[in-house]
């Protein structure tokens, strides 16, 4: 028997690329835009620029936001891919949780 089964063990990790406010930020913002460059997404965040290239470096590792280079500019997107399955595993854990809350 696996010691976690196949819900936790996916959703886990795309949890924790998640686990800051600044990241979550990030994904808010890009959620609004097609794509937006680096310095827009700066703007957004009472930050240093270095702290938000952590935390987009952090979102890109996790597969959740991509990056396309344009010169010296780079623009971000949210990933759609990524974030619906981060949604459809989430409601598959919360129908988890309702089902054995009500039995």
């Amino acid at each position: 028997m696996e010691k976690y089964d196949h819900l936790t063990t996916e959703l886990a990790p795309l949890l924790s690329s998640l686990a800051h406010p600044a990241r979550l930020q990030i994904i808010l913002y890009l959620s609004k835009m097609e794509e937006a460059p680096a310095g827009d997404i700066s703007s957004q965040l009472p930050l240093c620029k270095s702290t938000i290239s952590e935390h987009m470096s952090k979102l890109k590792a996790a597969g959740l936001i991509h990056c396309t280079p344009e010169g010296v500019c780079h623009k971000y997107r949210l990933s759609s891919t990524k974030i619906s399955a981060i949604v459809g595993l989430l409601k598959e854990f919360a129908d988890q949780i309702q089902t054995k809350h009500i039995m």
